[in-house]
C-alpha cells in the first residue's frame, strides 16, 4: 500500500522544518491536536520512510566553503560504475544520473578551493569511463530547501 503525506502530516512538518526538536507536545499543541495523534502520524512517516530527520553540516564551520556543482560526462558502459564510484566520496553530497548536456550532475561543499582543485584533477579524472568533469560554483545562494531529501530506496538511491 502506497502511503502519501496528507494535509496534517505535511502541517506537522511545517512546524518541524523550523525545529526538528521540537516536542510533541508543542507540536500538538500549535495544531490543536493530541500529542498522541502527532507522535503516531511521526512514527507512521518513519516506518513508511515518507521523512527522515538528520543532522545537517552548516557550511560555516569551514573558513572558506565552497560550493557548486560538477558536471561529467561519461562512457555509457560505465555510467554506473561511475556513479557508485563517485558516491562514496565525502566531498560530494549528492549524485545522480540525468539527462542532458552531463550523464551525472554531482554538489559539492569542500573546506577551500584546493580541495575542489584534488577532487578536480586527482580524484574524479581516475575513475574509469569519465570523459571529462566541470564544476560550477555558488558565488551566492539565494535559496536552499532542507526538507527537500531523497530517501534510498527502489529508484537506485
Amino acid at each position: 500500500m502506497k502511503h502519501r503525506l496528507d494535509d496534517l502530516d505535511k502541517q506537522i512538518l511545517g512546524h518541524l522544518y523550523e525545529d526538528v526538536r521540537m516536542s510533541n507536545r508543542k507540536v500538538a499543541a500549535a495544531l490543536g491536536i493530541t500529542e498522541g495523534t502527532v507522535r503516531s502520524r511521526i512514527r507512521r512517516m518513519r516506518e513508511n520512510r515518507l521523512v527522515r530527520f538528520t543532522a545537517a553540516l552548516d557550511k560555516k564551520v569551514y573558513a572558506q566553503p565552497v560550493v557548486g556543482f560538477i558536471g561529467i560526462t561519461v562512457d555509457v558502459a560505465h555510467l554506473r560504475k561511475v556513479s557508485v564510484a563517485l558516491a562514496e566520496f565525502s566531498e560530494l553530497n549528492f549524485v545522480a544520473t540525468v539527462l542532458g548536456r552531463y550523464d551525472i550532475i554531482c554538489t559539492f561543499l569542500v573546506e577551500n578551493n584546493e580541495q575542489l582543485r584534488n577532487l578536480l584533477q586527482h580524484k574524479i579524472p581516475p575513475i574509469e569511463g569519465v570523459k571529462s568533469a566541470e564544476s560550477v560554483q555558488d558565488l551566492r545562494g539565494f535559496k536552499f530547501d532542507r526538507r527537500w531529501s531523497v530517501l534510498k530506496g527502489s529508484n537506485g538511491f
